[in-house]
């Protein structure tokens, strides 16, 4: 499926579930720019997608708490700032 979304940034919360994790391959495949967020305990599972897939240069997971609005706030003008 050819959804034209090469070169375009998604951020993807809950990315470390089933379904999250189902999201990302998906957009990756259509050449997206992935940014998994995901808590830090959770690192393993991001290990693990990272270990996946064979275009890592297109992952770019952070770390954040969803719950936390200043540390979200904060994630996502780093987000903006870094790819635009």
């Amino acid at each position: 499926m050819d959804l034209n979304l090469e070169n375009k940034t998604v951020v993807i919360s809950g990315a470390t579930g089933k379904i999250g994790t189902t999201i990302c391959k998906a957009f990756l495949k259509e050449k997206a720019i992935v940014i998994p967020l995901y808590q830090e305990e959770e690192q393993y599972k991001i290990d693990r997608l990272l270990n996946e897939e064979n275009n890592n240069d297109l992952i770019y997971p952070v770390t954040t708490d969803v719950h936390n609005e200043k540390q979200l706030t904060n994630t996502f003008k780093q987000i903006y700032k870094t790819f635009k």
